[in-house]
């Protein structure tokens, strides 16, 4: 805790050396994450994993998201601007988009957040199931809050533009981030806890899905320029982004079903078998 609070106060005196805007921009940056993991774990789940354990993953996904970065940037001049050379401006925007959208962010992301719960040391500790939601949801979103800061910051030249971008991104983003990471961590719940054998393309799927959807609803009308298909999507995103909380929701509500009854289950032992004695003649 210390800690982390060390490092948010760091960049806060920073940011408001700088400027008072930054430091409120700033603010507006990392606050949907933390009430995102408030109303997740801190509210109703705080036994699930110790709060040391959640906060060493939170740190975790802020480190993850460097070489998301790079790995993206790499991607993105090898396959992203060719594309965007093409003659037809419609199809390289379409194209472009896709590719954006389902390979550079959404493929490199869900697969770094999968990643995270299965190498980084501490998960194995887990004691109860939703703790390993905790744990992957807490990853996505200090993931997310790393991501969120550099788009506020950078976004644009103009305060209020700033202001707007970070606005919806804590409404649309964020919770975008923390949806994929509880959808990973109840399926990889159900592996650790419930002896089930989901294999990680099918709990990478739906996380991908979505992900890449949100991004290509986005990217995709900009690319071409047009305004209907931003409107469009600008509200199908939006949709998105409830439909997958509510199916997040649901998985992680499983979870804690199939924990409750493994839990009220009675242990059965074997009866035991009679002794026979043997009289003797």
């Amino acid at each position: 805790i210390y800690l982390i609070l060390g490092i948010f106060g760091t960049f806060f005196l920073v940011l408001t050396i700088i400027s008072h805007w930054f430091a409120l921009l700033g603010l507006l940056s990392i606050l949907p994450a933390m009430l995102f993991l408030y109303v997740l774990y801190w509210r109703k789940h705080r036994d699930s994993v110790r709060v040391g354990r959640a906060i060493k993953f939170y740190l975790y996904g802020i480190l993850g998201a460097a070489p998301s970065v790079l790995i993206e940037t790499v991607l993105h001049k090898l396959f992203s601007d060719p594309i965007r050379e093409g003659e037809d401006v419609f199809v390289r925007g379409i194209l472009f988009a896709f590719f954006e959208s389902f390979i550079i962010a959404a493929l490199t992301e869900e697969v770094l957040k999968y990643l995270l719960i299965s190498l980084c040391p501490g998960h194995s500790g887990v004691q109860r199931a939703f703790g390993v939601i905790v744990l992957t949801t807490s990853g996505a979103l200090g993931f997310a809050t790393l991501e969120n800061v550099s788009y506020v910051l950078t976004s644009s030249p103009h305060p209020h533009e700033q202001f707007v971008t970070a606005i919806f991104r804590a409404f649309l983003a964020v919770p975008l981030h923390g949806t994929t990471g509880m959808m990973i961590g109840a399926k990889m719940a159900r592996n650790v806890f419930f002896n089930e054998s989901i294999p990680f393309y099918s709990i990478l799927f739906i996380p991908f899905l979505l992900h890449g959807m949100y991004d290509f609803l986005l990217i995709a009308p900009a690319t071409v320029d047009n305004a209907t298909f931003a409107s469009i999507g600008f509200a199908t995103v939006c949709l998105l982004v409830v439909l997958g909380g509510l199916y997040a929701h649901s998985l992680a509500r499983g979870v804690l079903k199939q924990a409750a009854q493994a839990e009220a289950q009675p242990i059965i032992t074997p009866p035991r078998q009679p002794s026979i004695v043997v009289a003797s003649v």
